[in-house]
C-alpha cells in the first residue's frame, strides 16, 4: 500500500517546537523536507526507518536530517510515547561544519548525548530555542540557541583528550540555576543538591566557569531580564519576580549597576 507523504514547506529561516506524541505519530518524506531537520528525544523513544535499517532514537539522542535525506520517523510502538524537541531550519553557509555528524545513513546524522557532561547544556539550548521561537520578534534568539546547541554537539564529538574536562556536577548546578531563576539560592543548598561540599562546589564552579556561584546567578538573571525587557510587554515588577528579585526597586538598582541604565531606560533605548 502506497504511503502518504507528509506535506512540508521548507523554511527559509527556522521553526521549532516540542511534541509529546502517542503511537499514531508518523512522518514520511522520501525526498526529504528541503531544509535541515533536527530531532532530539527527551522521553519515550522514536522509531527511525532508513532505506536499509530501523533505529531507536532514545532519550538523550539527537538526529539530524539533511535537506534531501530520506525521512521516515514515528513513535516507537514498543514504548508507546515520544517526547521530542525539533527544528526545521535553513542551513547558513557558516554552519556547514557543525552538521557533519556521524551518519546512520547518507544525509542522516546521529549523536548520543545521554550521560555526557554537555547533555544539560544542550537541552538548555533547545529549551531556549523553542521558547524564543514563540516570540515573533525574537526568532534571531531562537537561531542563536540552535547555533549554541550545534556548537556544543561539535564539542561533544571531539576526542576525549581534546576536551576540557567539565565536572557533571557543575553542569547540573548550572542547569538548575538557569531553570530556577525565580527562587532564592544558597551555595550550601546547591552543594547538597549536586552532592558536593560547599567548599568543593565553590572551587569547582569557579574553576569551570571563571565565576562564583552568585556572580553566575546574577549574570543569568541579568541576561533573562534583558531579553524580557526587549521582547516582552511584562511590567518591570513582574520581570523582577520572574528572575528572583523581591521587588522592582531592588531589581532596578541591580540592573542599573550592571548596565548603567535603569530597566525602563534600557527598554526605551532598545
Amino acid at each position: 500500500m502506497k504511503r502518504a507523504i507528509t506535506p512540508h514547506t521548507p523554511t527559509t529561516k527556522l521553526v521549532a517546537d516540542t511534541y509529546s506524541m502517542g503511537v499514531e505519530y508518523r512522518n514520511y518524506r522520501p525526498r526529504g523536507s528541503g531544509d535541515c531537520l533536527l530531532i532530539y528525544t527527551t522521553a519515550g523513544a522514536g522509531r527511525i526507518e532508513t532505506r536499509h535499517r530501523v533505529y531507536r532514537l532514545a532519550p538523550g539522542q539527537a538526529l539530524l536530517y539533511h535537506p534531501k535525506a530520506y525521512q521516515d520517523y514515528s513513535t516507537d510502538p514498543e514504548v508507546g510515547h515520544w517526547q521530542l524537541s525539533w527544528s526545521h531550519f535553513a542551513l547558513p553557509a557558516a554552519w556547514q561544519d557543525l552538521v557533519d555528524w556521524p551518519p546512520w545513513e547518507r544525509g542522516t546524522g546521529h549523536l548520543d548525548l545521554g550521560g555526557s557532561a554537555l547533555q544539560a547544556q544542550c537541552e538548555d539550548a533547545l529549551h531556549e530555542m523553542v521558547q524564543w521561537f514563540t516570540i515573533p520578534q525574537a526568532h534571531s534568539l531562537a537561531q542563536n540557541a540552535l547555533h549554541r546547541f550545534l556548537l556544543l554537539c561539535q564539542h561533544h564529538q571531539q576526542r576525549p583528550e581534546q576536551r576540557p574536562q567539565v565536572d557533571a556536577r557543575i553542569t547540573k548546578a548550572m542547569h538548575y540555576l538557569r531553570e530556577n531563576l525565580s527562587e532564592a539560592h544558597s551555595v550550601g543548598a546547591l552543594a547538597r543538591y549536586v552532592g558536593l561540599s560547599e567548599s568543593r562546589l565553590s572551587h569547582l564552579f569557579k574553576a569551570t566557569t571563571g565565576e562564583t556561584v552568585q556572580s553566575f546567578l546574577d549574570g543569568e538573571r541579568m541576561r533573562r531580564a534583558r531579553n524580557l525587557l526587549r521582547y516582552s510587554s511584562l511590567r518591570i515588577g513582574e520581570i523582577a519576580t520572574r528572575i528572583g528579585y523581591e521587588n522592582g526597586y531592588y531589581f532596578s538598582t541591580r540592573f542599573k549597576h550592571h548596565h548603567g541604565l535603569s530597566p525602563r531606560a534600557y527598554r526605551e533605548k532598545t
